[in-house]
């Protein structure tokens, strides 16, 4: 039976809500497999610490979306600092912020390894002798962990909160009752927050968020204008193999998809979410922030799908440049060579490139 209030969502839109999060989790799950296989089996596809990077990467993409849709599926209710949900743990009796807990703490890992990898391709853009260029050994010892460290203080202020000021089931009971939800006669596994200083835990809330906002953002968009700069400037990349240029452009088209993917499904939910901290409850309002939710819920299979497309189109790069140089090396051209001098040949193997003058004219 129906006990919904015209303050809450309907039945019927949080069904589509929870098939939704079910099958973006299925999704992202499935795409996080090839991924993974190809990472750990395709050994050529990057460098060592751009490869160990990817497959951090895409470890924490499988535990925040795999529990997020999965093991979670949350409704949340910013003003009274909770909801509740329908996940697979849910279900299994573990509390609303429990969850909420570990779903900060696996956003906080995937946050930052998203920015170490954004970084790390952003740092294979550039030339030589750049000055943004930053050694190997600085970046996996001072890089990484600073933005590790940020991370996890940063995000673990909020459900610090919820441990220090968890409300008794009475309390809660009488909110959900003084608001007239049906969470009670529903059956629903619940949780909220509600004392005298409410609006103190809210703005703490509030500036938490918009603390990571600010840096996060700030960084994604001074790496963003940095990258577009070097793609505007991409002639200068032809000092390179044809192939390298080719590379280096495909990273940057990667760096900004990925960067304005994160930026419209995560960035813009998470500050409509975080404007209706002090918005009371209705059905405008709950609509907008489960709406916000799903969008969430898309950034990581697409994230995990466009690892698995990248993979992929290495792969069949890698097969296609193999079958290229078996060509070229039973091709006239190449066994012309074996006329030359050696001097001539030595010459060619260690500067000539496929496609270039030099290339042709070793004859």
């Amino acid at each position: 039976m129906n006990y919904r209030n015209a303050n809450e969502i309907s039945a019927e839109f949080e069904r589509f809500a929870s098939v939704f999060f079910y099958c973006a989790g299925s999704i992202g799950t499935f795409a996080s497999c090839i991924t993974f296989y190809l990472l750990l089996r395709k050994r050529d596809f990057w460098s060592a610490e751009m490869r160990t990077l990817m497959i951090n990467l895409q470890f924490q993409a499988f535990l925040s979306n795999f529990h997020f849709c999965i093991l979670f599926t949350p409704f949340l209710f910013p003003f009274v600092g909770g909801g509740y949900c329908n996940g697979l743990l849910c279900l299994s009796g573990v509390g609303f912020h429990a969850n909420m807990v570990l779903f900060l703490l696996f956003m906080g890992l995937l946050c930052a390894a998203f920015i170490v990898v954004f970084f790390g391709r952003f740092q294979t853009l550039l030339i030589h002798g750049s000055l943004l260029k930053v050694r190997l050994q600085f970046r996996i010892g001072y890089v990484i962990p600073v933005f590790y460290i940020y991370t996890h203080l940063s995000f673990l202020i909020i459900p610090a909160l919820f441990f220090v000021l968890q409300t008794p089931l009475e309390l809660q009971l009488r909110v959900v009752h003084d608001l007239n939800l049906s969470w009670e006669k529903e059956g629903k596994v619940f949780n909220i927050v509600n004392r005298e200083d409410i609006y103190n835990v809210a703005i703490m809330v509030i500036y938490s968020l918009l603390g990571n906002l600010i840096i996060f953002g700030s960084l994604l968009i001074i790496l963003l204008v940095l990258t577009l700069r070097i793609v505007a400037n991409a002639r200068h990349f032809k000092d390179h193999s044809h192939r390298a240029y080719r590379a280096k452009i495909k990273n940057a088209l990667v760096i900004i998809t990925q960067l304005l993917s994160s930026c419209i499904l995560g960035i813009v939910p998470i500050c409509i979410m975080v404007a209706t901290v002090g918005i009371n409850v209705g059905l405008s309002v709950q609509t907008a922030v489960v709406l916000s939710e799903l969008c969430i819920a898309t950034m990581c299979p697409i994230h995990d799908s466009n690892g698995a497309e990248l993979a992929v189109y290495r792969s069949f790069s890698l097969s296609n440049s193999m079958t290229l140089n078996f060509f070229h090396d039973n091709s006239p051209l190449v066994k012309s060579a074996q006329h030359s001098t050696p001097e001539r040949i030595l010459n060619w193997l260690v500067h000539a490139e496929p496609g270039s003058s030099e290339y042709f004219n070793f004859l």
